[in-house]
């Protein structure tokens, strides 16, 4: 699914060149042109007043996106003469004082997010994520009418309105505005009206798009089987471009370690790619490569491919790429060595907090005193808890949260916290988004990340943190807890 996000390279961007007082320091500095008011108060009053809405930036220091606006966005003078005109602009970071009130009220979560309220501080539309110039405008411009913004357009879809065009719209105004379960219902409601012979159509290319997730879906089938169809009416450009990102997007979450490897799909995946049609200088072909060696451990071939083939790959996203590494299993001396010494050479091309990145990965996979983290299911913790009489901490995260990544850094590396840990508890990681997660999400109410719940052997929750805490926070907490059970 084609997301409203931020580029990597932006994101990137972001930490390598946001004003002092972040946690990231002189590294994000930015020229805001934006004419902001700080008082929630203040913003409803002007917008009563001048019969304006209100543009909400929802601002998180911890999220590199927000950063990433400031520098590409919200520094351009054009820009932000056109909100001025349109909006009432209110700012406030929503992780302190007053913004964890409206955070909590506007349920927001993710960032980047902006909301633009009316002058009763009702919703009138959501925009989760960044985006450039001008696509941000356009996507703003949607709230400034009741038949496009998202608002509008959920009444319109609660009287009835279900005629084909307005639900494409609909799905991607949901989409945009992060309600990924009801855009998944109207982009169902879409295809019920679609004939499979329509999939082709130049007017369905978007959400045709949309549906397609993997090699493995029907509509991937479709594309490659009805290929010359879908190139006559999008364009053959269009559509390399289409089946290349799916491949990609497939193998990039192997290549940063999210999925296991298995070689027998590996080889199923390259004959599809065969069979697509995919030009063998396709990018696709790189990182199937890459995922291939890395999900065999081999840790040479992967550090070969990354110093001398990747060029053609986004700097920025070799970063990720790299950083990524650091979770890679059972690693030997020589794999250690390896990696040091890439590592090594890449912190020294750079400078500031990317730089430190690298320093403390190569740190970390030399030492091993912190959490040790068992790779196991949730069921399979419960039984060994049971059978260790010892309790269950699971980190609840997401790979988005910036403050999960900064437990995982600081928290849970420290080795006052490992021996308590290791010693008490079974530990086990979860991502609240993916496989199992998902349910234990829900099951446990998981709303903000990182959670972080201790569980007894019947998996009733014992403790519960949410937010990130120091060493000594964490080691305060649970073991008053402990010492009172």
């Amino acid at each position: 699914m084609k997301k409203i996000i931020l580029s990597i390279a932006v994101v990137i961007m972001a930490i390598s060149s946001v004003s002092a007082q972040s946690v990231y320091g002189d590294a994000v500095k930015a020229d805001i042109k934006m004419k902001y008011v700080y008082s929630f108060e203040e913003a409803l009053s002007l917008a009563k007043e001048k019969n304006k809405l209100i543009f909400f930036n929802c601002f998180a220091d911890w999220a590199l996106p927000c950063h990433g606006m400031n520098i590409k966005v919200f520094s351009n003078q054009e820009f932000a003469n056109w909100m001025d005109d349109k909006f009432i602009n209110f700012f406030i970071d929503v992780t302190k004082g007053d913004g964890k009130v409206l955070a909590k009220k506007y349920n927001t979560k993710t960032m980047a997010q902006y909301l633009v309220l009316d002058a009763n501080g009702e919703v009138v539309h959501r925009i989760v994520g960044g985006s450039e110039i001008p696509i941000f405008q356009k996507l703003l411009t949607r709230a400034l009418s009741p038949k496009t913004s998202l608002r509008g357009m959920t009444a319109s879809y609660g009287a009835g309105n279900k005629k084909i065009n307005f639900l494409k719209e609909y799905f991607e105004v949901l989409r945009t505005a992060g309600e990924s379960d009801k855009a998944k219902i109207v982009l169902n409601e879409v295809f019920d009206k679609l004939d499979k012979k329509q999939w082709s159509k130049k007017e369905n290319w978007v959400v045709f798009l949309a549906k397609m997730r993997t090699p493995d879906d029907e509509y991937f089938t479709n594309l490659v089987e009805n290929k010359s169809k879908f190139e006559k009416s999008n364009g053959a450009d269009n559509v390399e471009k289409a089946i290349s990102k799916v491949f990609d997007g497939l193998y990039l979450e192997y290549a940063l370690g999210g999925k296991t490897y298995e070689a027998s799909k590996f080889l199923d995946y390259l004959l599809l790619m065969q069979k697509s049609g995919l030009s063998k200088n396709d990018n696709a072909y790189l990182m199937y490569e890459f995922a291939k060696k890395r999900g065999e451990n081999n840790v040479q071939s992967v550090v070969d491919i990354l110093t001398t083939k990747s060029s053609i790959w986004n700097p920025n996203l070799i970063r990720v790429i790299d950083l990524s590494l650091e979770s890679m299993k059972d690693l030997s001396k020589e794999d250690r060595a390896t990696l040091t010494k890439y590592w090594q050479a890449r912190a020294d091309t750079i400078q500031g907090t990317t730089a430190n990145h690298y320093r403390n990965s190569i740190k970390r996979i030399n030492t091993n005193d912190g959490i040790k983290f068992a790779e196991i299911s949730f069921t399979e913790a419960l039984a060994k808890a049971e059978k260790d009489k010892k309790l269950v901490f699971m980190d609840c995260f997401t790979t988005w949260c910036g403050p999960c990544k900064w437990l995982d850094n600081n928290t849970f590396r420290d080795k006052k916290v490992g021996d308590y840990f290791n010693a008490n508890f079974i530990n086990v990681k979860m991502d609240m988004e993916k496989g199992e997660g998902i349910q234990l999400g829900e099951k446990y109410g998981v709303k903000a990340f990182p959670t972080l719940l201790v569980l007894d052997a019947k998996g009733n929750v014992v403790n519960k943190i949410i937010g990130a805490v120091d060493s000594k926070e964490i080691l305060e907490k649970v073991q008053k807890n402990n010492s009172s059970n």
